[in-house]
């Protein structure tokens, strides 16, 4: 079965992020191999090496220091290939499901690892799509999300995270404006240019398109770890 109908407009926008897809494709290369493409941290200098965990009948897990790093490092999105392949054995031991069989261009059965259920019932109310007369509270939530997103414009330093554009903000639909920034974060007449484009009471009109949100990240930016100094702290809130 072909699931794409069920997704929304918004997770059929969504495309994957290349730093995971090349945290796949160095999880299968040799251990010789370096890679310079993903920012992961040495493994040596990793606080915890190895790990013991004793269950309440009196057995024990062993973690060794090579799953240790595994453990503490960046892996893919759908998490640790080990713990996916050992969670689809269990799902197959358990209930056997027929789409296991399945390619996966039609459906095959797959798992992905999530931060816990509030998490895994947000991924689902925002890929899945219902229908008006279901009144489902997947088509109520994914349709609001679209509708409050659409046309939103935002303010972003020019150098942000890697991930607040392909995968948060785009398939939103939002209108997203690089301030430029320098060493010491975004530059206050850049800002005053950007809003210059627009009057004072525009932000009462909501044709008008107004920025309505700033993102910058004062302290230790991510990637290139610019904070701002206190005096232009206070020029940019000078210009709001």
């Amino acid at each position: 079965m072909n699931y794409t109908r069920f997704l929304t407009e918004t997770s059929a926008a969504r495309k994957p992020n290349a730093i995971r897809v090349y945290s796949e494709i160095l999880n299968r290369a040799p251990k010789s191999v370096i890679s310079l493409a993903t920012g992961s941290p040495n493994p040596n200098t990793f606080p915890f090496k190895t790990a013991v965990i004793t269950t309440k009948h009196g057995q024990t897990i062993q973690f060794d220091e090579e799953i240790m790093k595994r453990a503490l490092q960046y892996s893919e999105s759908a998490g640790i290939p080990e713990l996916l392949s050992w969670l689809k054995q269990l799902q197959v031991k358990l209930h056997n499901p027929p789409t296991i069989h399945y390619p996966s261009s039609q459906g095959q059965m797959d798992i992905c690892v999530t931060a816990g259920g509030q998490d895994g019932l947000c991924k689902v109310r925002l890929k899945g799509k219902g229908t008006p007369h279901e009144k489902s509270n997947t088509f109520i939530n994914t349709v609001s999300i679209r509708r409050i997103s659409d046309h939103f414009v935002i303010m972003s330093e020019s150098r942000a995270f890697l991930f607040l554009y392909p995968q948060q903000l785009l398939p939103l639909g939002c209108n997203i404006i690089n301030v430029p920034s320098d060493g010491y974060g975004i530059i206050p007449d850049s800002l005053r240019e950007v809003l210059s484009r627009w009057k004072p009471e525009d932000s009462k009109d909501p044709q008008k398109n107004t920025p309505k949100l700033l993102y910058t990240v004062p302290n230790g930016n991510n990637p290139t770890g610019n904070s701002l100094t206190s005096s232009r702290k206070k020029e940019i809130y000078e210009v709001f």
